[in-house]
């Protein structure tokens, strides 16, 4: 006998029944149809096994006793299927014996219902299977839902992967340093061999170091060549060597840990290549003056030249005078003084003229020796301005090295300003580097000449005033250069310490003057700023650590 389909539009649970009563089967059909399943009945276990076969049913409702196949077997037999599905099972039984209800349940039953069947107890341990089934169902959805994203993670972990492999591979490849440092314990967690080299230590080794094992901050200025917000750091080899390094840092996530990504480059050769621009610099600031210089020297050169000229010729005179005396004198010893020996020496007198050599002589030589004492300031100034290269600081005195530089730039002003100074005398030595130094005041000295010249030309050459002035405020040595010219526009004020801007016409300067003083200044962590009005002139303050 078949299966009894009973087919409604809105059955939505499948329950397959197998009983081998005809009545009892009829009337399970028509309860659990009312009760909105869809049907299946067969009369015997294998049937329904068959049934199930051919069809997927997540509730099964048998018979214990049927012919040729019997409830149990359908239990056990169901439970062996490899099943993606749960399926519940319940039991018809007449047998109240616990035993034979273990033995059901052991078999694969979830449930059973005893004979004769309550209808509303079957109903509740059916809608209790639904509930077990829609909750299996909903897990499982669960389940694929949770499989799904993890295949996503897996797959995004993949990309992830794959993309630190490629990212790992590139910063191996940079030619800059580049290091992760754990940001709680400042170890440092990953270096490539860039950064490895630099430091000078294996990639074994250098997971035992702490970030600022390595790295120290220098507390300077912008390099002239790198951007003025960039602030220089160096890093100390495992040989002791330092290098100036230019530094960033951004915060990641690298190992489920927070870290620090710092990437450096080695300043050293373009610290070299401003070293080398300042000499350039130096040396084109002296072949500038160096006319300049020749004429302060000549000048007094000269009169020293001609004084010792006209010392030679005095002492001719002086002994040719020296000479008649003698004579007289021996005539005196020997009584044989005669009226042409005191005519001559009369002669010699009046040639002589020794009221005029008593006057000029000592006139000559205090001039000479005036002259001498300028020149030995100007050779003085000179060798202080063009003092070697150093890397090591010295302690000076800022006043003289100042106004060495004002003595050696002299004929770039004399004709056109008048350079006032008013200096601290109680000033401590203070630390520098003093070519640099002298480099800097240079520039900005003539920086200044350069503005108050603009104004004499539109003042029938009247001379404009620079003055230049020290003092101490507490840790700092403060030097303040004046000048009454017209002042800096403000529309340029931002820009007159980049390097190569200049308002001054084609040829007539590269404009790195006053980005060198503001590189030189800030490698002595120092600092350097102007205030400035229209038509009234500008000032720049220089302050220096001690």
């Amino acid at each position: 006998m078949g299966p009894d389909n009973n087919n409604k539009s809105n059955q939505k649970f499948p329950i397959l029944i197998a009983e081998d009563e005809q009545i009892t089967r009829g009337l399970l059909v028509k309860i659990l149809t009312n009760a909105g399943y869809d049907v299946v009945a067969v009369e015997n276990g294998r049937e329904a096994l068959e049934a199930f076969d051919e069809k997927f049913y997540p509730m099964v409702l048998t018979d214990w006793m049927m012919p040729e196949v019997d409830g149990i077997t359908v239990c056990s037999t169901i439970r062996q299927k490899k099943l993606d599905r749960y399926v519940f099972i319940i039991i018809l039984t007449a047998l109240k014996n616990t035993d034979d209800i273990v033995k059901g349940l052991e078999a694969g039953a979830d449930d059973y219902v005893a004979k004769p069947i309550d209808q509303a107890e079957l109903i509740a341990r059916l809608n209790t299977g639904k509930r077990v089934l829609m909750l299996e169902n909903s897990l499982n959805q669960s389940n694929d839902e949770l499989q799904i994203e993890i295949e996503k993670r897996k797959r995004v972990q993949k990309v992830i992967l794959k993309r630190e492999k490629e990212m790992q591979k590139i910063f191996e490849s940079l030619p800059i340093g580049v290091i992760l440092v754990d940001n709680q314990t400042k170890n440092i967690s990953w270096a490539n061999p860039s950064a490895l080299k630099m430091i000078n230590i294996g990639e074994e080794e250098v997971a035992k170091h702490k970030y600022k094992s390595f790295f120290k901050t220098v507390q300077s200025g912008q390099s002239l060549l790198n951007d003025q917000s960039s602030g220089n750091e160096t890093l100390q080899k495992t040989d002791g060597e330092t290098i100036p390094i230019l530094k960033s840092e951004t915060y990641i996530n690298y190992k489920e840990r927070d870290h620090i990504l710092y990437a450096f480059f080695d300043l050293s050769d373009i610290k070299k290549l401003e070293d080398q621009l300042l000499r350039v610099r130096k040396l084109e600031s002296v072949g500038q003056l160096a006319s300049g210089i020749a004429h302060e020297i000549n000048t007094p050169a000269q009169y020293v030249t001609d004084n010792m000229y006209f010392l030679q010729d005095s002492f001719e005179d002086i002994m040719n005078l020296i000479t008649e005396y003698d004579k007289l004198a021996e005539g005196l010893k020997n009584n044989a003084v005669t009226e042409d020996m005191v005519n001559e020496l009369e002669e010699a007198a009046k040639s002589a003229d020794m009221d005029y050599l008593a006057t000029e002589i000592p006139e000559s030589i205090r001039q000479s020796l005036e002259g001498m004492e300028r020149i030995t300031n100007i050779v003085q100034a000179i060798s202080d301005f063009s003092h070697p290269g150093s890397t090591e600081k010295t302690k000076v005195d800022i006043n003289k090295v100042i106004q060495s530089t004002i003595t050696v730039s002299m004929n770039t002003w004399t004709d056109k300003a008048v350079i006032k100074t008013d200096f601290d005398s109680d000033l401590p030595l203070v630390p520098c580097l003093p070519g640099e130094f002298n480099q800097a005041i240079l520039n900005i000295i003539i920086n200044g000449v350069h503005a108050v010249t603009e104004v004499a030309e539109k003042e029938d050459n009247k001379k404009g005033e620079i003055l230049v002035s020290t003092r101490q405020d507490t840790d700092w040595i403060e030097i303040k250069i004046s000048d009454n010219g017209e002042g800096i526009p403000e529309h340029i004020q931002d820009r007159i310490f980049d390097p190569f801007f200049t308002t001054r016409d084609v040829g007539q300067g590269l404009g790195q003057g006053l980005a060198i003083s503001h590189s030189i200044i800030s490698n002595h962590d120092g600092t350097i700023n102007f205030s400035s009005e229209t038509g009234k002139g500008t000032t720049f303050t220089i302050r220096i650590p001690l």
